[in-house]
């Protein structure tokens, strides 16, 4: 019985998410305008914390996203933002090995790292995104694309309160339907744990909010045989919060940060791509 009350919901869940998608889509999404060379950024992202070449660079990106058009009303989880680079990489028929979706974080390794994002692995981070948009975008910008591994990173700016205030419990709900969603559809899963944080942000209660949701991910992905990457272990320093050197502010690693990730993240996927591929939905445990 609790397996099929899984399935059922499992199906709800989706139902919901493509119904939802398909609202809050507009017919016609305003062209971004072009953004600067990657290499070029690429060398920027090098800059370590507190440097004025960082607080440059972090300027910079910040006036681009200013200048980027207003999603169309309604498009609360910016489905424009990749709408069209998926209608051409389905079109195309690349080989897909896997997507990430994430928020700035995940944005930024593509700029830090573009090389690493043009063989197979997609990238499909969206700046000061939280999970609750990024599960609305689930479908379009994850399952639609129909890779055999989906990496989720997020959670910061839920945990920041960027959008709002979130309790541990709707953020871990929002990061286990991605994963019941993906594992419908025989999509692997690699779980990123939430990189640590610096001033002004990190704070006691912060702190140990980041702890109990990375212990909630690193539980989640042993029990469900899902990969993960814990990301906050090479990026805290002895302090506790993120490294300045691998860092480019107090929230986002830097090109040095982001080489230290990719290791974990090489190491994760190799992991779940070593399992067999047969996966069965599951039902994350929550907190009530």
């Amino acid at each position: 019985m609790s397996r099929q009350l899984t399935s059922l919901r499992v199906a709800v869940l989706i139902a919901l998410c493509w119904c939802g998608a398909a609202k809050a889509a507009p017919e016609v999404c305003p062209d971004a305008p072009p953004s600067p060379p990657a290499a070029a950024q690429s060398e920027r992202l090098g800059a370590l914390a507190g440097s004025e070449a960082a607080k440059a660079i972090m300027k910079d990106m910040f006036a681009a996203d200013m200048r980027l058009p207003k999603p169309p009303v309604g498009d609360v989880a910016s489905l424009c933002h990749y709408r069209d680079e998926n209608a051409e990489l389905r079109a195309s028929h690349r080989h897909v090995r896997m997507v990430f979706i994430g928020d700035s974080i995940t944005e930024l390794w593509g700029r830090a790292n573009p090389a690493l994002f043009a063989n197979g692995f997609v990238n499909r981070g969206i700046g000061g995104q939280t999970t609750w948009q990024m599960l609305v975008r689930f479908r379009q910008d994850v399952i639609e694309l129909n890779p055999p591994v989906v990496h989720i990173l997020g959670g910061t700016n839920d945990l920041v309160g960027l959008r709002g205030s979130f309790t541990l419990a709707e953020i871990e709900g929002n990061i286990a339907t991605m994963v019941e969603l993906a594992l419908a559809h025989h999509i692997a899963v690699v779980l990123g744990a939430v990189p640590p944080m610096g001033p002004p942000w990190d704070t006691p209660g912060l702190r140990a909010q980041v702890r109990a949701l990375n212990a909630w991910l690193a539980e989640t992905a042993q029990r469900d045989r899902l990969g993960f990457a814990d990301y906050f272990a090479v990026l805290v320093d002895s302090a506790g919060v993120l490294d300045p050197e691998l860092s480019l502010d107090s929230l986002h690693p830097n090109r040095w940060g982001f080489q230290e990730m990719e290791a974990l993240m090489r190491y994760a996927l190799s992991d779940v791509e070593a399992k067999p591929s047969d996966r069965k939905a599951g039902a994350p445990t929550r907190r009530h």
